[in-house]
C-alpha cells in the first residue's frame, strides 16, 4: 500500500484514463476525490453519474472515495473542489490533472469559442487546481502533482491548434512550477498518455489485424496508464521532478528535451541572409523534414520557380505585421524587415512591461524613422488580445497593401510570481497577450494566406517555456504553448504553401533586465553575465527576416534558438529511451526501472 492514507484529487476521473487512475490509487491505499462534471467529449452538458459511479465502485471494493462535480475551468469552482477534499480528509497530498475536452477544427475554421473552451479546461484548469493545491502542499511541506500533456502539443497534430497549444503549455508550466515548489518537497511532473478512450475513438487507424503482434504491442486500455501515475505519486519518486514521460501500455519513455540540438555560429556580429540560408540547409535542417510539404500542383517560389534573391530586397512587396514592434526585439525586427523592402504594419500599445499603461509615441517615432527609407509603413492600435480587433488588424493589411504575407508575433508582457502567490488575473493577462493573441492573428491571417498559397507565421517562444524558469508559470505556459501551436499550425497549413515556425530569442531587453539580480547571480557566473550583456536584439532580426522570405519555403514547424552570433534548432520532443513490459506495471517494478530510465540525467528540475 504505497499510498496508504494519502489524499488524492483526480480531475476528469469519471471515465477513461482518469477513472483508471482513481481505481489504481485507491487500490494502493489512497483516499480519492473523484472530480468530473460529466460533460461530453466536447465539454457540453453535465452528468453526475460518471463521477458518482467511480466513487461507488471504489467504496464497494473497500476503498475510500467521494465524488465532486465542479468544473476545473473556473477558478472559484476549482477552489471548492480542493476545499471539499480538505474538509473531508484534512489535507491534499496528490493532485492528478486529467480533465480534458476536444474541439477539433482546422485553424482557419476554428471559432473563438472552440479556442476558449479547450484552453480554459486544459491550460486554465491546470493552473486553477495547482494554484489552490500548492498553497496547502507548501504549508504541509510535501506533495505530488502530476499533469497531463499530449503528443499533440509536443509533436503536433492536424486540426488541434487549441489542444496542441494547451498541452504544450502544460508541459512548459510543469517545468517552471517544478522549480517553484521543489524546496517544499513538492514534485511536479507530466505524462503524455496513449490509450483508447472516448477522446481517441474518432481517430482513424490502419488495419493491423493481419500483422504479427508483439507481446509488447496493444495494451491500449486506459488502466495501463495508471501505474506510472501511482509511482510518481509515491515516496519512491520523491527525487523525480520537472520531467515529461510518454506512457503507452507497458512502455514508459523519456523524450528529448526541446533544447538546442544543432547550432551554427556567425563570424560576423550580425548574420547576413545568404550565409544563414547556407547554414540552415547544410547544418540545421539535416535529417529534419517538413511535416506537411506544399501540394505538388502549387507553384512555390524556391521550389518550382526562383525565389527572390536574398541580396536584393528579398521581402519587397511582402506585407508583414509585427506585434510588439516598439519594444527591444520588435524594433530591431521591424528595422530589418523594412530594410529588406517589406510593407509593414507595426502594432504596439506602448504598454509597460507588466502590460499596464499606453504610449503610442514610441511606435510613431519608429514609424517615422523607417518611413525615411521605406514609404510603406503603417502603425496600428488594434488590441490583438481581442478577436474582432485582431481580425481588424489583418484586414488593415489587406485593404492597404492587397495581401498579408507574414505575421511576426513578438508582443509580450511579464507578471512574474511564484505559483502559490500568482493571482488569477496575473495568469490570465500573460496568457492572453502571448498565446491567445497569436491564435487570433494566426486564425484570421491563415484564412487569407490559404487563398494566396503563401504565408509565414512566426511566433516568439522562450527558453522559459521550453526549459523552465522559476516564478514564471504563466509566461512558461504561454511560451511553450506558442511552440505547440507552431507545430500544429505547420500541419494544418503546410499543404497551402504556408509555414509556421517559432524563435526563442536571447537578448538584453527590458524583459531580461527585469529578472531579479539574485536570480541572475544564481544562474550565471561573471563570464556568462558579461557575455549576455553583449547579446544585441538586432542579432535576432536576420533569422526572423529569413523565415519570412521565399527561400524558407521548406522550413516548417521548427523551433529555433537565437542568441548573439549563435542560431540553433531545437530537438524534436521524441522518445529516446524507454522501459518496456509485456503486461501492466506496478509501483514496485517501476521503482526499480524508472531510475534506469533516468540514468545519467538529473532527476530533479
Amino acid at each position: 500500500m504505497h499510498l496508504k492514507d494519502k489524499v488524492a484529487i483526480i480531475t476528469g476521473s469519471g471515465r477513461g484514463i482518469g477513472r483508471g487512475i482513481a481505481m489504481f490509487l485507491a487500490e494502493n491505499g489512497a483516499k480519492v476525490v473523484i472530480n468530473d462534471p460529466g460533460s461530453a467529449a466536447d465539454g457540453s452538458g453535465e452528468d453526475s453519474a460518471p463521477a458518482q459511479k467511480t466513487a461507488d465502485d471504489i467504496i464497494a471494493n473497500g476503498g475510500k472515495a467521494i465524488a465532486n462535480f465542479d468544473s476545473v475551468a473556473d477558478y472559484k469552482s476549482a477552489g471548492q473542489l480542493v476545499d471539499q477534499a480538505v474538509k473531508e480528509w484534512g489535507q491534499v497530498d496528490i493532485l492528478v490533472n486529467c480533465a480534458g475536452i476536444l474541439r477539433d477544427r482546422m485553424v482557419f475554421n476554428m471559432s473563438k469559442e472552440e479556442w476558449d473552451a479547450v484552453i480554459q479546461v486544459h491550460l486554465y484548469g491546470h493552473f486553477n487546481m495547482i494554484s489552490h493545491v500548492s498553497k496547502i502542499m507548501r504549508k504541509n511541506q510535501g506533495g505530488r502533482i502530476i499533469n497531463f500533456t499530449s503528443n499533440s502539443g509536443l509533436l503536433g497534430n492536424i486540426g488541434q491548434v487549441n489542444y496542441g497549444a494547451a498541452k504544450a503549455g502544460i508541459a512548459g508550466m510543469t517545468r517552471s512550477i517544478a522549480k517553484d515548489l521543489e524546496k517544499y518537497n513538492i514534485t511536479v511532473n507530466a505524462i503524455s498518455p496513449v490509450a483508447d478512450t472516448r477522446m481517441t475513438a474518432d481517430v482513424g487507424s490502419n488495419d493491423k489485424s493481419k500483422k504479427k503482434q508483439s507481446i509488447f504491442a496493444g495494451m491500449k486500455e486506459p488502466e495501463f496508464v495508471a501505474p506510472m501515475i501511482g509511482y510518481l505519486a509515491s515516496d519512491n519518486a520523491k527525487k523525480i521532478n520537472g520531467k515529461i514521460f510518454y506512457v503507452q501500455g507497458g512502455r514508459v519513455s523519456l523524450p528529448f528535451h526541446p533544447s538546442p540540438e544543432h547550432s551554427i555560429y556567425s563570424k560576423k556580429k550580425i548574420w547576413n541572409l545568404q550565409d544563414l540560408d547556407d547554414g540552415m540547409h547544410y547544418v540545421l535542417l539535416r535529417r529534419k523534414r517538413n511535416p506537411v510539404p506544399p501540394l505538388e500542383e502549387l507553384e512555390i517560389p524556391g521550389r518550382d520557380k526562383p525565389a527572390t534573391d536574398l541580396l536584393k530586397e528579398p521581402l519587397k512587396n511582402k506585407t508583414i505585421i509585427v506585434t510588439g514592434a516598439a519594444g527591444g526585439i520588435g524594433i530591431k525586427v521591424s528595422e530589418a524587415l523594412s530594410s529588406y523592402g517589406a510593407n509593414l504594419i507595426l502594432n504596439d500599445p506602448g504598454s509597460n512591461l507588466d502590460g499596464s499603461g499606453k504610449n503610442q509615441n514610441l511606435l510613431n517615432e519608429l514609424a517615422g524613422r523607417l518611413e525615411k527609407n521605406n514609404p510603406n509603413i503603417l502603425t496600428s492600435e488594434h488590441k490583438i488580445t481581442e478577436w474582432e480587433d485582431a481580425e481588424g488588424l489583418i484586414n488593415t493589411a489587406v485593404s492597404n497593401f492587397g495581401t498579408i504575407d507574414a505575421v511576426v508575433h513578438v508582443a509580450g508582457i511579464l507578471q512574474d510570481r511564484m505559483i502559490f502567490n500568482m493571482t488569477e488575473e496575473e495568469w490570465n493577462n500573460v496568457i492572453k497577450v502571448h498565446l491567445t493573441a497569436y491564435f487570433n492573428l494566426a486564425k484570421h491571417a491563415s484564412a487569407i494566406m490559404r487563398k494566396q498559397n503563401f504565408g509565414r507565421l512566426i511566433g516568439f517562444t522562450s527558453s522559459s517555456g521550453l526549459i523552465g524558469n522559476a516564478g514564471q508559470a504563466n509566461y512558461s505556459a504561454a511560451k511553450a504553448g506558442i511552440a505547440g501551436m507552431t507545430r500544429c499550425l505547420a500541419i494544418d497549413l503546410g499543404r497551402n504553401g504556408i509555414t509556421a515556425n517559432a524563435i526563442a530569442p536571447t537578448a538584453m531587453t527590458r524583459m531580461t533586465d527585469s529578472v531579479p539580480e539574485q536570480i541572475q547571480q544564481g544562474k550565471f557566473n561573471e563570464e556568462q553575465k558579461s557575455h549576455r550583456m553583449e547579446l544585441d536584439p538586432a542579432q535576432i532580426a536576420p533569422l526572423t527576416a529569413y523565415l519570412c522570405s521565399e527561400q524558407a519555403w521548406d522550413i516548417n514547424g521548427k523551433i529555433f534558438y537565437s542568441a548573439g552570433k549563435k542560431i540553433s534548432i531545437g530537438h524534436d520532443v521524441l522518445p529516446f529511451r524507454s522501459i518496456n513490459k509485456p503486461s501492466a506495471w506496478d509501483i514496485d517494478d517501476l521503482s526499480v526501472m524508472v531510475p534506469d530510465l533516468l540514468n545519467g540525467i538529473n532527476p530533479s528540475a
